[in-house]
């Protein structure tokens, strides 16, 4: 049973051997990745601070200055909004308006035609009569 135990230990040795250099390998690529995702966090980190103080250096005056222009744009955009919708509203009131005094002129316009023809037609008959 000694005898075998030596050979046992090559096979173990060179397994275990194996089996740590995958392991090494797995380590240095998740090595190389955390790196990397260090780097780019550091970048990210130091883009929104310089992003911060760009900021930062804008002063109170000129965001309360864009603040009023906005306030302005804002009530001149409800205002128009305002008047476009009175205007859409008077537009559709027209159009309704429009089409009841074509149709009473259509009429009209029907019953002098009827009354034209019914004059002829009593002409006719005199003439016919006489």
């Amino acid at each position: 049973m000694e005898e075998s135990v030596p050979e046992f230990r090559g096979f173990v040795e060179k397994s275990s051997a194996g089996i740590l250099h995958e392991f090494e390998n797995d380590s240095k690529k998740q090595k190389a990745r955390m790196s990397e995702f260090l780097s780019k966090q550091t970048q990210l980190l130091n883009t929104v601070h310089s992003e911060l103080l760009r900021f930062g250096a804008i002063e109170s005056l000129q965001l309360e200055d864009m603040m009023s222009i906005m306030k302005t744009c804002q009530t001149r955009l409800l205002t128009i909004k305002e008047r476009m919708r009175k205007a859409s509203t008077k537009v559709a009131k027209l159009k309704a308006r429009s089409l009841k005094i074509q149709e009473i002129k259509q009429k009209e316009a029907l019953n002098r035609e009827l009354r034209r023809e019914a004059l002829l037609m009593l002409e006719q008959e005199m003439v016919v009569s006489q």
